[in-house]
C-alpha cells in the first residue's frame, strides 16, 4: 500500500490536469490548425529546451503523412532560420513558458514575413501567445512556481493534444495514415 498510494494520487492528479486541458480547448483553434495544416503541406518547427522534444515528434509524424518538414530549434543559428523560412507560409512552435526569447523573436520574424503561426505552450499569458495566431495551451502546474523540472503531466498531456488533433485530422480526411 505504501507504494500504491502515491501512485494512485498522480494518476488522480493526472486524470484532472488532462480534463481541465482538454474542457479548455477552443473549438475555433482547433478547427484553424487543421484549416492551415490542409492548406500547407510545408510546415516548419521550432522549438525550445525540452519543447524540442514535441517539436520533433509532431514534424515526425507530419513527414510520415507526406508533408515537407523543417525543424530547428535555439541551439540553431538565426541564419538557419532566416535562411529557410522564407519557403513556408505556416511556423509551428513548442515553447512551455512561452517566454523563451528566441521563440518570441522567430514567432515575429514569421509573422512579419506573412506565416501564420501556431504556438503549443503552457502559458496562455506568455508573450509568444499573445504574438502567435493560434494558441494551444497544456495546462502546466509549474507554470506559476517556476518550478518547471517537477515531473507533472504537463508533457504527456502535449503529446496526447498532438495525438488527438493529428487523430481528428485524419477522420476529417486531411491527412492520411500509410
Amino acid at each position: 500500500m505504501y507504494l500504491v498510494q502515491p501512485l494512485i494520487e498522480a494518476v488522480e492528479t493526472f486524470k484532472q490536469h488532462f480534463e481541465q486541458t482538454f474542457d479548455s480547448l477552443n473549438e475555433q483553434s482547433i478547427e484553424r490548425f487543421i484549416q492551415k495544416i490542409k492548406e500547407n503541406n510545408m510546415i516548419y518547427f521550432y522549438g525550445a529546451g525540452f519543447s524540442t522534444l514535441f517539436a520533433n515528434y509532431l514534424s515526425k509524424k507530419f513527414e510520415l503523412f507526406g508533408y515537407y518538414v523543417s525543424n530547428s530549434s535555439t541551439s540553431d543559428s538565426r541564419a538557419i532560420f532566416l535562411n529557410n523560412i522564407e519557403k513556408y507560409r505556416l511556423l509551428i512552435v513548442f515553447s512551455r513558458s512561452g517566454n523563451t526569447q528566441k521563440v518570441l523573436e522567430k514567432v515575429q520574424l514569421a509573422n512579419d514575413r506573412g506565416l501564420t503561426t501556431i504556438l503549443f505552450t503552457g502559458n496562455s499569458k506568455s508573450a509568444t501567445a499573445e504574438a502567435a495566431d493560434i494558441v494551444f495551451t497544456v495546462l502546466d502546474p509549474t507554470i506559476e512556481s517556476q518550478h518547471e523540472f517537477e515531473i507533472t503531466s504537463y508533457e504527456s498531456n502535449m503529446f496526447m493534444l498532438i495525438d488527438l488533433l493529428l487523430a481528428l485530422a485524419v477522420k476529417k480526411g486531411i491527412i492520411t495514415e500509410y
